[in-house]
């Protein structure tokens, strides 16, 4: 006989109830966990700003939350710390349901620290998008106890703005911005892809960079192309003096062949009464190689949506700039007739 077997499986004396009813019980866990994780979203929901809450002190006949004064009281909480992020917390109800959906018959063998591992990620995807959600989403037009991103948004998110500043403290939040730099490497070129805005640099090994105030050399064959400053050169603060800085330092360009032009994702298109649309998002290309389409990217984040633009509306094509032959309303009743038809 085993010393196993003498001592017996110590994870069926830890769980001294039969497998039939232990199955059950994970059940009945799991029917709570469903009923909470929709609890919290039908309170979320049916959140109304005349019901009594934690954050104001109301006297009110009729309470419009479908949870009742409790469910109204949750919702005040909820809402005034985290904003509309608070509905992470029925995202990881949703997760725990599902979680609890695949151990109802059995309890597979795992290691609890990777518990405490996902709730310190959620914790960390709770504040960053309360953070997000306060710098950058304070324009949204809902109904909340308090600004957009609730307290914990003002706190992470103006306190790393102090530090950073306005634009750059987004990166270094881990959610809603793809924060990574993919970099690959050959024996002549070096690419650099930024994920969060979708565009690639390609470097040239084989190369100098020219010294500070010389001119690149005209050719024949090539043009320049899009031009992007790489660094913005530091003044002093005290120094109110205008600074003298060198138009060539720091400026990355692309060449192109001569008499053609460089688009990319992120070039800009207008319209012809100069209204910014919103963003290349590819073109359509025919067999001799002319552009017969142009998809034009307009809206923000979960707003956007892309917008076909025939080649005969282009009116002219620059580097890094497209502009349309079409105002702005044009441009809106055409989208419109095209998804209607």
């Amino acid at each position: 006989m085993s010393a196993r077997d003498k001592i017996g499986d110590p994870r069926a004396a830890s769980n001294p109830l039969p497998p039939r009813i232990a199955a059950r019980i994970r059940e009945s866990w799991w029917f709570a966990l469903l009923a909470l994780a929709l609890y919290l979203l039908l309170v979320l929901y049916t959140y109304d700003k005349n019901d009594p809450g934690w954050s104001h002190s109301l006297a009110a006949a009729n309470v419009h939350n479908a949870g009742g004064v409790v469910g109204a009281y949750i919702a005040d909480l909820m809402l005034y710390l985290f904003g509309i992020s608070a509905y992470w917390w029925v995202v990881l109800c949703a997760a725990a349901v599902t979680w609890g959906f695949r151990r109802i018959e059995s309890v597979p063998e795992t290691d609890r620290r990777s518990y405490a591992v996902a709730l310190a990620g959620f914790a960390m995807v709770l504040v960053a998008s309360s953070g997000v959600e306060a710098l950058r989403l304070y324009s949204l037009k809902v109904i909340l106890p308090h600004a957009p991103g609730g307290i914990i948004g003002a706190l992470a998110g103006d306190g790393l703005a102090s530090l950073l500043g306005f634009t750059g403290v987004a990166p270094t939040f881990p959610s809603l911005y793809n924060n990574f730099k993919r970099i690959v490497q050959t024996e002549t070129h070096v690419m650099i892809l930024m994920e969060m805005v979708h565009d690639a640099r390609v470097v040239r090994l084989d190369s100098q960079h020219l010294p500070a105030g010389q001119q690149p050399e005209e050719n024949p064959q090539w043009d320049v192309g899009v031009e992007d400053v790489l660094v913005v050169p530091s003044v002093e603060p005290l120094d109110m003096a205008e600074p003298e800085l060198d138009p060539n330092v720091n400026l990355m360009y692309d060449r192109v062949p001569k008499g053609e032009v460089e688009l990319r994702v992120t070039s800009s298109v207008y319209s012809k009464d100069e209204h910014r649309l919103g963003s290349v998002k590819g073109v359509a290309v025919g067999e001799d190689g002319v552009i017969t389409m142009l998809a034009l990217q307009r809206g923000h984040l979960w707003w956007r949506r892309e917008v076909s633009v025939p080649v005969d509306a282009i009116a002219s094509l620059e580097n890094d700039v497209v502009t349309l032959a079409v105002d702005k309303n044009e441009l809106k009743r055409s989208s419109s007739q095209r998804g209607s038809s």
